[in-house]
């Protein structure tokens, strides 16, 4: 299995993003798949609120599919969608910073978080 995963992620071009509409897309058709089969779901949705690097959504999409039953939480992969760096996992995102827009709403999330 490890083998398949190298492989499905090699083919990434890790700088690469991804579509916030396509992202969400991918991660939800994952989410009702593992969901179908698990028979329930993480009680919280999974948005993606900025274009995120094509390794983030493949790794992230692949990872919901690979998780056992019960399903539960959400993969510690999927972090990489909000561009939050998971050391020793993947390229590291310094070297692929979001574009402007992306650090904007990035900014303006985390202020929201810690207001609330």
């Amino acid at each position: 299995m490890p083998l398949l995963m190298v492989l499905f992620l090699m083919d990434c071009v890790y700088g690469e993003r991804v579509e916030m509409a396509d992202a969400n897309l991918m991660v939800l058709v994952a989410v009702a798949y593992k969901e179908s089969k698990c028979g329930q779901r993480p009680p919280e949705f999974l948005f993606v609120i900025i274009n995120p690097t094509k390794f983030a959504v493949d790794a992230c999409v692949f990872s919901l599919i690979s998780e056992p039953c019960p399903f539960t939480a959400y993969p510690l992969i999927c972090l990489e969608l909000y561009d939050i760096d998971i050391p020793g996992i993947g390229p590291n995102l310094d070297e692929y910073p979001p574009d402007d827009n992306d650090q904007n709403i990035l900014e303006s999330f985390s202020k929201t978080l810690t207001e609330i």
